[in-house]
């Protein structure tokens, strides 16, 4: 295995040396492609000029840029040995991501997110839910009682890296009047799969705030797999 890396740890890599510069390659690339053309070089040499004439162009800009590589070939690697017939051309007609694509196009963009019910709805002044999910989600949804349907409670201002997607809300109020009952929450994970729906107990005479640290699992459901890893949630008075 043989690895150069453009510039050095903590170090930045220049495309160009000036607004000015024309070459279509950055500074490390147009550099390694010169001697990459030369024979009878080996892959620790060619590592070496590179490093050294990268180093001294980027100087001339007031930058530090020194490539480095990690070798773990026993013995001399050449791409080209000395007194081999290269292969007529010129690397000057290379350029960095002018290859001809193989891949249909792709439109990269973040999912469509459903509208946000809860963003128009007046809050109350009653008891507030606060969930912490062991992983990342794309969806969250919760039912007080038994009966009815689940309540998605929308999504944040805010781009969960993990999942290329707005982060779920996690949390929701309830009316000042509510009564002993239990919640159902679940969530629905990166991958698009559902867990299993997670009941929490409810007492409003109960000393607050409530909270626990380890949930526990329900039976498995269809569509759903088991809420295996913690989920911590806490219920409050609302301010």
């Amino acid at each position: 295995m043989f690895m150069l890396f453009s510039a050095g740890q903590g170090q930045s890599a220049l495309d160009r040396l000036s607004d000015t510069d024309k070459n279509p390659n950055s500074v490390f690339t147009r550099t390694l492609l010169k001697e990459m053309e030369k024979p009878g070089l080996s892959m620790v040499q060619i590592a070496k000029r590179t490093q050294s004439q990268v180093k001294e162009l980027a100087a001339k800009v007031d930058h530090v840029q020194v490539p480095a590589y990690y070798d773990q070939i026993v013995g001399d690697l050449y791409l080209a040995p000395g007194g081999a017939a290269l292969a007529k051309g010129s690397v000057d007609t290379l350029q960095e991501g002018a290859g001809q694509g193989v891949l249909p196009p792709q439109e990269q963009k973040v999912a469509a997110l459903p509208a946000n019910p809860a963003a128009n709805r007046k809050p109350n002044s009653g008891w507030m839910v606060n969930v912490s999910l062991p992983e990342a989600a794309t969806q969250f949804g919760y039912r007080i009682g038994e009966k009815g349907k689940f309540t998605d409670a929308g999504l944040l201002d805010a781009l969960d890296q993990r999942t290329g997607t707005r982060m779920p809300k996690t949390s929701f109020e309830m009316a000042p009047g509510q009564g002993k009952t239990t919640i159902y929450v679940t969530w629905r994970d990166k991958r698009g799969e559902q867990a299993d729906i997670v009941p929490i107990n409810f007492d409003p005479t109960r000393r607050w705030p409530m909270s626990r640290r380890k949930s526990s699992t329900s039976s498995g459901r269809a569509g759903s797999r088991s809420a295996s890893t913690t989920a911590c949630w806490s219920i409050s008075p609302s301010s």
